[in-house]
């Protein structure tokens, strides 16, 4: 006999939680939603499951392309998403509609309720890391010529008030990461090239491309046990990071030993042509020497280093960095610095790292802009939302 879904509204109150607690790009995540609904829905496991799928399947970002890209009503949106979701994950088409209407609701949509009934056995098997709608076409190149951003999604989050705010100290970072300066802010987003490393080519990254794919881990690599994901280190503007970011792939202008991933984003509080680079490492030991490594290739030293951000004019600066979700700690530190795409215009650059996470962030600003937009951004919107799981304290 068939049974009806979340006839209480529980799955309904528990994905709007969710979304309540680490914004809309939760939906994109499969891994945190599952997490929170599995502690919220202990009791609905077809409801559970189909939740989940649907982060999978990445119908969030689908539904938005729908609606906001294409100008089709959400409820017509709602019907699109079920039929493909349905088909590829052989989930029933009640179900599939029930939780495309949860989806469309979770993002703020005005559409019909769906009652959506249960087919009898097993809930539904996920097959992992597939996604739904299929990946467009694979990154190009590596470094083609630099292009303008088409931009991204509307920022979500602009009007909201933002709960944290990374507050930078005025005091020099002593000690650590003390790297000669051997090059001159090189730019070390790079794809290195053998037989190039006297005068290499650093053309900078196009604008990110719509992909629900995480970078892929090599064999064998895994995050250590207590670090949160890559995705819940985002900064908070960055709300959907299947439209909103794309994979960084090697190589790298850097050694990275040790990635677990890597990836590229646009986000919509910054400046067009502004580009966020997210890198995660499987441990401490491989962490440390990927940032000595980054470091020594940007041409920053500890020494040289101003104690300020923004630097002072074609400097360097470092401080320690601290955050609701990030009390201080050693190693913990913001670093700005300008750099050059080969001969190119200046860059200004802001780096800072999350070493409980294993992972250190770079905002890189378009051409010949000034640290202003950067700096006003850092302090307001450069940290997380909500606080990554596990926790980093």
């Amino acid at each position: 006999m068939s049974q009806q879904l979340d006839t209480q509204g529980e799955a309904h109150e528990a994905l709007g939680t969710a979304v309540a607690s680490y914004g809309q790009r939760v939906l994109s995540d499969p891994h945190t939603l599952g997490n929170l609904v599995a502690d919220l829905l202990p009791d609905l496991p077809r409801e559970r499951s189909l939740l989940v799928t649907g982060a999978e399947a990445g119908i969030a970002g689908a539904m938005r392309q729908h609606v906001e890209e294409q100008h089709i009503d959400p409820d017509t949106a709602v019907q699109l998403v079920a039929t493909a979701l349905s088909e590829r994950r052989a989930i029933d088409p009640a179900a599939g509609l029930w939780v495309a209407t949860e989806y469309a609701r979770a993002l703020g949509y005005q559409v019909r309720p769906s009652t959506a009934v249960a087919p009898p056995g097993p809930a539904p098997q996920r097959s992992p890391g597939q996604f739904w709608p299929p990946t467009g076409q694979p990154p190009g190149p590596s470094w083609p010529q630099p292009q303008p951003s088409s931009g991204g999604p509307g920022n979500s989050w602009s009007g909201r008030k933002r709960g944290l705010i990374a507050a930078v100290s005025a005091v020099a970072l002593l000690g650590g990461y003390l790297i000669a300066a051997t090059v001159a802010h090189t730019f070390p987003f790079t794809t290195s090239r053998p037989g190039a490393a006297s005068s290499p080519a650093h053309p900078a990254r196009p604008a990110p491309k719509p992909t629900p794919r995480a970078t892929p881990t090599p064999p064998g690599r895994t995050l250590a046990a207590a670090a949160a994901s890559l995705l819940q280190l985002l900064p908070g503007d960055i709300d959907d990071p299947a439209t909103q970011c794309q994979p960084d792939p090697p190589p790298y202008g850097f050694d990275m030993p040790g990635r677990v991933e890597a990836l590229v984003c646009t986000d919509p509080g910054l400046p067009k042509g502004t580009q966020v680079y997210a890198y995660q490492l499987d441990n401490h030991a491989d962490y440390e020497a990927t940032w000595q490594s980054f470091n020594k290739v940007i041409g920053f030293s500890g020494t040289d280093a101003g104690p300020n951000c923004p630097p002072a004019k074609g400097g360097q600066g470092t401080a320690p960095m601290h955050a609701k979700w990030f009390p201080p700690r050693p190693g913990q530190l913001l670093e700005c610095a300008t750099v050059r795409d080969n001969n190119g215009p200046p860059q200004p650059v802001y780096t800072w790292t999350l070493p409980t996470e294993d992972a250190f962030l770079a905002a890189v600003g378009p051409p010949n802009s000034s640290f202003a937009a950067l700096d006003t951004w850092f302090a307001s919107a450069s940290m997380p939302l909500a606080s990554p799981s596990p926790s980093a304290s």
